[in-house]
């Protein structure tokens, strides 16, 4: 994880983006990834999220930026195979941060918990006013708490990464 050393804002935002990614999760090694999907067919699918906050604006330029924004997709596949892209960016001046993570692997459900087992992966931090980062996650395994969720005649997905962070709701693509 970056220490932010000259702004304690960003921080703040980057930490919920880094902690809502849901990488790094339990970062166990997958035992046994089960080699046909038990995929609940509700599940199955490509999901979205994203989130673009309030903007800033430079008074001398009439530039603005969001201050924070996010977009994250899962997608599971009917057999058992999973991609998972999280693109965070946090501008709080002269502060700026990206997080970029992008996995593939194995999807398995256990009752209401959903488990990625990664084959491939990695996180990728930008941090103008700390340290860049680069973590490769390949054979880690994230573990979140599913739930759907009906919102207007469309079915919407909430995880809950091991932190108790809830992430989304993910709308179905």
């Amino acid at each position: 994880m970056p220490r932010f050393l000259l702004c304690s804002r960003p921080a703040l935002a980057l930490l919920a983006l880094t902690l809502a990614c849901g990488s790094g999760g339990d970062a166990t090694a997958p035992s046994d990834p089960p080699a046909a999907s038990n995929l609940p067919a509700e599940l199955v699918g490509e999901w979205h999220y994203q989130q673009i906050l309030d903007q800033n604006c430079d008074p001398e330029t009439g530039q603005c930026v969001p201050t924070a924004d996010q977009s994250e997709t899962v997608t599971l596949g009917s057999d058992g195979h999973f991609e998972h892209v999280f693109v965070g960016e946090s501008n709080f001046p002269p502060c700026s941060m990206e997080v970029l993570h992008q996995s593939e692997g194995t999807a398995a459900v256990q009752g209401s918990t959903l488990l990625l087992h990664m084959s491939k992966g990695v996180t990728k931090v930008t941090n103008t006013c700390g340290e860049d980062s680069t973590t490769d996650e390949a054979g880690d395994t994230d573990t979140y708490t599913w739930e759907l969720s009906d919102n207007n005649g469309s079915t919407q997905l909430t995880l809950t990464n091991d932190k108790g962070t809830p992430l989304g709701p993910f709308d179905r693509k």
